[in-house]
């Protein structure tokens, strides 16, 4: 019963009162885009349209406080429909820039080695964010290039759990709780939640592998890294010599501080 009230309410509500809607935004081209220093925070289509129950919105809300307290740059991905703005739950309105994103891609370049990434599906706006950011560095020779998932402020389908999984139930039972009383089919659980509900690490960063394989053929040259909560858990392959860089993929549970 502790569990599951924890689960219910880790990553439902941002520790700050929901704000009103921001206006709609000026959006900034992709080339007029300008990141600098070492460190970037992308966030990618946080919105009741896909989120409607704010799974991900307490773990977006403490990405972007964190980047304010340590001046990092903030990209918020949202789409250009104009119908869509008052639907998005950013907490703070103002980022650096606010660039069109209809699925989650972009085209301006990212500088820096530390690229954070919340909000989105997981399964894919989120993963085409992803996707987008390791084609623009694979060309960059002999540079390493960390990329931090924040587990709280990623929403995702749980389209990744099959029946074979040992979690498979529990992950069955808590959509059943979470659709009471709306009835609705549509269920997202932050990747947090995933977390606790599969209850086992290894299992875990099992899980959280099946996300990634379309990256690596963009990869072929550099040493590719999982990590989780700051520890090795996984070398995904070798690098090529010396002009081979390193690609970090961190998954850490929050940056709530």
């Amino acid at each position: 019963m502790k569990l599951l009230s924890f689960l219910l309410v880790a990553g439902a509500f941002s520790q700050t009162s929901f704000a009103a809607p921001c206006p709609y935004p000026t959006f900034t081209a992709d080339k007029d885009v300008s990141i600098t220093g070492d460190d970037v925070l992308i966030v990618t289509h946080p919105a009741t349209i896909w989120d409607w129950q704010f799974s991900a919105k307490n773990g977006v809300d403490n990405a972007v406080e964190f980047a304010r307290k340590k001046n990092i740059p903030v990209i918020y991905l949202q789409d250009s429909y104009d119908g869509n703005s008052n639907k998005y739950f950013w907490n703070d309105c103002r980022p650096d820039y606010f660039v069109k994103s209809s699925g989650g891609e972009f085209s301006f370049k990212v500088p820096a080695k530390h690229v954070y990434s919340v909000g989105g599906h997981w399964e894919a706006c989120q993963r085409t964010t992803l996707d987008d950011l390791m084609t623009a560095w694979a060309d960059r020779e002999g540079e390493d290039l960390t990329v931090t998932e924040v587990l709280d402020g990623i929403y995702a389908y749980s389209s990744y759990v099959t029946s074979f999984d040992s979690y498979y139930n529990a992950f069955q039972e808590f959509k059943r709780i979470l659709q009471y009383p709306s009835q609705r089919n549509d269920i997202r659980i932050n990747l947090y939640q995933s977390k606790l509900l599969i209850n086992d690490e290894a299992k875990l960063i099992e899980y959280l592998s099946r996300n990634l394989p379309s990256m690596y053929g963009k990869l072929a040259k550099h040493r590719v890294e999982m990590h989780y909560n700051g520890k090795l858990v996984k070398v995904i392959r070798e690098g090529d010599g010396p002009k081979s860089g390193l690609l970090k993929l961190e998954f850490i549970d929050s940056l709530y501080q």
